[in-house]
Protein backbone atom coordinates (compact mmCIF):
# COMPACT_ATOMS: atom_id res chain seq x y z
CA UNK A 1 0.00 0.00 0.00
CA UNK A 2 1.58 3.32 -0.93
CA UNK A 3 2.20 5.45 2.13
CA UNK A 4 1.25 8.80 0.63
CA UNK A 5 -2.24 9.76 -0.30
CA UNK A 6 -3.34 9.77 -3.83
CA UNK A 7 -3.34 13.45 -4.38
CA UNK A 8 -0.14 13.74 -2.79
CA UNK A 9 1.44 11.09 -5.10
CA UNK A 10 -0.42 12.50 -8.22
CA UNK A 11 1.45 16.17 -7.39
CA UNK A 12 4.77 14.47 -7.38
CA UNK A 13 4.67 12.90 -10.82
CA UNK A 14 3.46 15.75 -12.52
CA UNK A 15 6.78 17.53 -10.65
CA UNK A 16 8.92 15.25 -12.84
CA UNK A 17 10.90 16.89 -15.85
CA UNK A 18 10.62 15.50 -19.11
CA UNK A 19 13.72 17.69 -20.21
CA UNK A 20 16.75 20.18 -19.19
CA UNK A 21 16.80 17.82 -16.09
CA UNK A 22 19.70 17.70 -13.37
CA UNK A 23 21.59 15.08 -14.95
CA UNK A 24 21.08 16.15 -18.32
CA UNK A 25 22.62 19.86 -17.34
CA UNK A 26 25.91 18.23 -15.24
CA UNK A 27 26.40 15.60 -18.91
CA UNK A 28 26.35 19.07 -20.87
CA UNK A 29 28.75 21.45 -18.64
CA UNK A 30 30.88 18.37 -18.84
CA UNK A 31 31.02 18.37 -22.53
CA UNK A 32 31.01 21.61 -22.52
CA UNK A 33 34.11 21.62 -20.50
CA UNK A 34 35.66 19.25 -22.60
CA UNK A 35 35.15 21.47 -25.81
CA UNK A 36 32.73 20.19 -27.47
CA UNK A 37 29.66 22.06 -29.00
CA UNK A 38 26.14 20.55 -29.55
CA UNK A 39 22.46 21.31 -30.29
CA UNK A 40 19.33 20.87 -27.56
CA UNK A 41 16.16 19.17 -28.74
CA UNK A 42 16.46 18.87 -32.21
CA UNK A 43 12.77 18.29 -33.36
CA UNK A 44 13.80 17.01 -36.76
CA UNK A 45 15.81 13.96 -35.69
CA UNK A 46 14.03 10.77 -33.91
CA UNK A 47 12.92 10.82 -30.36
CA UNK A 48 14.11 14.67 -29.54
CA UNK A 49 17.53 13.79 -28.20
CA UNK A 50 18.60 15.03 -25.39
CA UNK A 51 22.05 16.39 -26.66
CA UNK A 52 22.98 16.53 -30.72
CA UNK A 53 26.82 16.60 -31.73
CA UNK A 54 26.16 17.61 -35.37
CA UNK A 55 29.70 17.13 -36.44
CA UNK A 56 29.98 13.78 -35.30
CA UNK A 57 26.23 12.84 -36.33
CA UNK A 58 26.22 11.36 -33.06
CA UNK A 59 23.14 11.97 -30.25
CA UNK A 60 22.97 11.76 -26.34
CA UNK A 61 20.12 10.58 -24.68
CA UNK A 62 20.74 11.04 -20.77
CA UNK A 63 18.13 8.38 -19.46
CA UNK A 64 16.69 8.27 -16.09
CA UNK A 65 17.34 4.80 -14.53
CA UNK A 66 13.59 4.21 -12.89
CA UNK A 67 11.74 5.34 -16.36
CA UNK A 68 13.80 3.88 -18.76
CA UNK A 69 15.25 0.88 -16.59
CA UNK A 70 18.59 0.52 -16.21
CA UNK A 71 19.49 -2.73 -15.39
CA UNK A 72 21.36 -4.19 -12.90
CA UNK A 73 20.92 -0.37 -11.00
CA UNK A 74 19.37 0.51 -7.79
CA UNK A 75 17.05 2.92 -8.97
CA UNK A 76 15.66 0.97 -11.14
CA UNK A 77 13.23 -0.39 -8.98
CA UNK A 78 9.55 -1.85 -8.97
CA UNK A 79 6.73 -0.20 -7.30
CA UNK A 80 4.72 -2.67 -5.03
CA UNK A 81 1.27 -1.14 -6.21
CA UNK A 82 -0.58 -1.36 -9.72
CA UNK A 83 2.18 -3.61 -11.07
CA UNK A 84 0.38 -4.47 -14.29
CA UNK A 85 -0.09 -0.77 -14.70
CA UNK A 86 3.92 0.10 -14.15
CA UNK A 87 5.11 -3.26 -16.20
CA UNK A 88 3.04 -2.34 -18.95
CA UNK A 89 4.72 1.30 -18.72
CA UNK A 90 8.23 0.49 -18.53
CA UNK A 91 7.68 -2.31 -21.18
CA UNK A 92 6.16 0.50 -23.66
CA UNK A 93 9.23 3.06 -22.57
CA UNK A 94 11.71 0.31 -23.39
CA UNK A 95 10.43 -0.49 -26.73
CA UNK A 96 9.80 2.74 -27.75
CA UNK A 97 13.94 3.97 -27.12
CA UNK A 98 14.44 0.84 -29.38
CA UNK A 99 12.56 2.32 -31.99
CA UNK A 100 14.23 5.69 -31.66
CA UNK A 101 17.63 4.32 -31.83
CA UNK A 102 16.64 1.60 -34.52
CA UNK A 103 15.62 5.23 -36.88
CA UNK A 104 18.67 7.16 -36.00
CA UNK A 105 20.77 4.29 -37.18
CA UNK A 106 18.72 4.14 -40.32
CA UNK A 107 19.42 7.93 -40.59
CA UNK A 108 23.48 7.34 -40.38
CA UNK A 109 23.17 8.95 -36.43
CA UNK A 110 25.36 7.22 -33.56
CA UNK A 111 23.25 7.27 -30.33
CA UNK A 112 25.30 7.09 -26.89
CA UNK A 113 23.19 6.24 -23.30
CA UNK A 114 24.62 8.53 -20.38
CA UNK A 115 22.15 7.22 -17.36
CA UNK A 116 21.51 8.98 -14.11
CA UNK A 117 22.97 6.88 -12.01
CA UNK A 118 26.55 7.66 -14.03
CA UNK A 119 26.58 11.56 -13.57
CA UNK A 120 26.79 11.74 -9.96
CA UNK A 121 31.17 11.70 -9.81
CA UNK A 122 32.19 14.17 -12.92
CA UNK A 123 35.67 12.60 -13.41
CA UNK A 124 34.33 9.24 -14.14
CA UNK A 125 31.39 10.60 -16.30
CA UNK A 126 33.93 12.98 -18.33
CA UNK A 127 36.66 9.44 -18.89
CA UNK A 128 33.81 7.27 -19.99
CA UNK A 129 32.26 10.20 -22.06
CA UNK A 130 35.95 10.57 -23.50
CA UNK A 131 35.77 7.00 -24.33
CA UNK A 132 32.78 6.32 -25.72
CA UNK A 133 32.96 9.62 -28.06
CA UNK A 134 36.18 8.36 -29.45
CA UNK A 135 34.60 5.28 -30.28
CA UNK A 136 32.21 6.00 -31.83
CA UNK A 137 33.85 8.51 -34.08
CA UNK A 138 36.35 6.00 -34.78
CA UNK A 139 33.36 3.48 -35.45
CA UNK A 140 32.29 6.08 -38.05
CA UNK A 141 35.56 6.41 -39.40
CA UNK A 142 36.01 10.13 -38.43
CA UNK A 143 39.22 11.80 -38.34
CA UNK A 144 40.30 11.35 -34.53
CA UNK A 145 39.97 14.16 -32.06
CA UNK A 146 42.01 14.22 -28.88
CA UNK A 147 39.86 15.11 -25.98
CA UNK A 148 41.03 15.55 -22.28
CA UNK A 149 38.88 14.81 -19.65
CA UNK A 150 38.63 17.35 -17.18
CA UNK A 151 39.77 17.05 -13.67
CA UNK A 152 38.43 18.13 -10.59
CA UNK A 153 40.30 20.70 -8.58
CA UNK A 154 41.09 18.35 -5.80
CA UNK A 155 41.38 15.03 -6.67
CA UNK A 156 42.08 12.06 -4.58
CA UNK A 157 45.59 9.64 -5.46
CA UNK A 158 42.57 7.35 -6.77
CA UNK A 159 41.11 9.78 -9.13
CA UNK A 160 43.98 11.15 -10.20
CA UNK A 161 45.13 7.56 -11.65
CA UNK A 162 42.26 7.06 -13.49
CA UNK A 163 42.44 10.15 -14.93
CA UNK A 164 45.90 9.52 -15.81
CA UNK A 165 45.33 6.26 -17.47
CA UNK A 166 42.15 8.41 -19.44
CA UNK A 167 44.55 10.64 -20.92
CA UNK A 168 47.05 8.15 -22.11
CA UNK A 169 44.01 6.11 -23.58
CA UNK A 170 43.08 9.20 -25.52
CA UNK A 171 46.65 10.76 -26.49
CA UNK A 172 47.84 7.30 -27.25
CA UNK A 173 51.51 5.57 -26.75
CA UNK A 174 53.26 9.06 -27.36
CA UNK A 175 51.99 10.33 -24.19
CA UNK A 176 54.74 11.37 -21.53
CA UNK A 177 54.48 13.15 -18.33
CA UNK A 178 57.07 15.38 -18.62
CA UNK A 179 55.62 16.47 -22.41
CA UNK A 180 54.48 19.89 -22.73
CA UNK A 181 50.96 19.25 -24.05
CA UNK A 182 51.64 21.55 -27.23
CA UNK A 183 54.59 18.80 -28.10
CA UNK A 184 51.38 16.29 -29.18
CA UNK A 185 51.30 16.95 -33.27
CA UNK A 186 50.27 14.78 -35.76
CA UNK A 187 51.31 13.19 -39.26
CA UNK A 188 51.76 16.52 -41.00
CA UNK A 189 53.38 18.08 -37.55
CA UNK A 190 50.29 20.08 -36.53
CA UNK A 191 49.15 20.22 -32.67
CA UNK A 192 46.59 17.52 -31.87
CA UNK A 193 45.15 19.73 -28.99
CA UNK A 194 43.84 23.18 -29.14
CA UNK A 195 45.51 26.22 -27.16
CA UNK A 196 42.18 26.30 -24.56
CA UNK A 197 42.71 22.12 -24.11
CA UNK A 198 46.65 22.51 -24.08
CA UNK A 199 46.57 24.96 -21.36
CA UNK A 200 44.04 22.76 -19.53
CA UNK A 201 46.04 20.19 -19.77
CA UNK A 202 49.15 21.51 -18.21
CA UNK A 203 47.38 22.82 -15.20
CA UNK A 204 45.70 19.36 -14.87
CA UNK A 205 49.23 17.73 -14.70
CA UNK A 206 50.61 20.01 -12.36
CA UNK A 207 47.59 18.96 -9.71
CA UNK A 208 47.99 15.38 -10.29
CA UNK A 209 51.63 15.57 -9.60
CA UNK A 210 51.25 17.64 -6.45
CA UNK A 211 48.35 14.94 -5.87
CA UNK A 212 51.00 11.86 -5.91
CA UNK A 213 53.75 13.87 -4.49
CA UNK A 214 56.16 13.44 -7.12
CA UNK A 215 57.05 13.42 -10.96
CA UNK A 216 56.84 9.34 -12.01
CA UNK A 217 59.32 8.15 -14.65
CA UNK A 218 57.88 9.24 -17.92
CA UNK A 219 59.19 6.49 -19.83
CA UNK A 220 57.86 3.78 -17.64
CA UNK A 221 54.44 5.28 -16.24
CA UNK A 222 53.29 6.70 -19.75
CA UNK A 223 53.66 2.95 -21.23
CA UNK A 224 52.12 1.13 -18.16
CA UNK A 225 48.77 3.79 -18.28
CA UNK A 226 48.81 3.24 -21.85
CA UNK A 227 48.51 -0.68 -21.46
CA UNK A 228 46.32 -0.29 -18.43
CA UNK A 229 43.97 2.02 -20.26
CA UNK A 230 43.72 0.16 -22.91
CA UNK A 231 42.92 1.59 -26.83
CA UNK A 232 42.14 -1.27 -29.06
CA UNK A 233 39.28 0.90 -30.31
CA UNK A 234 41.76 3.12 -32.13
CA UNK A 235 43.88 2.89 -35.01
CA UNK A 236 47.55 2.86 -34.63
CA UNK A 237 48.35 5.12 -37.31
CA UNK A 238 45.98 7.83 -35.58
CA UNK A 239 47.99 8.17 -32.72
CA UNK A 240 49.61 12.08 -32.09
CA UNK A 241 53.53 11.70 -31.83
CA UNK A 242 55.99 13.53 -29.23
CA UNK A 243 57.43 16.53 -31.05
CA UNK A 244 60.19 16.02 -28.88
CA UNK A 245 60.10 12.28 -28.93
CA UNK A 246 60.49 12.30 -32.79
CA UNK A 247 63.70 15.04 -32.49
CA UNK A 248 65.88 12.52 -30.40
CA UNK A 249 68.01 10.03 -32.49
CA UNK A 250 67.21 7.16 -30.40
CA UNK A 251 64.19 5.98 -28.81
CA UNK A 252 63.40 7.25 -25.44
Amino acid sequence: MDRISKEHRSWNMSRIRGRDTSPERIVRSVLHRMGYRFRLQRRDLPGRPDIVLPKMRTVVFVHGCFWHRHRGCRFAYKPKTRVGFWSDKFEENVRRDKRVRRRLRNLRWQSLVIWECEVADTLTLSCRLVKRLSALAWRAGEPRRTIVPILTEAPSPRQARAWLRSVARAIGPGFHLDTDPTDYVDASGRSVLSATTASRLRRALDTVSRTLGHQPDCASESHRLVRQGGSGQTRAAAWPRCRQATSNTGPT
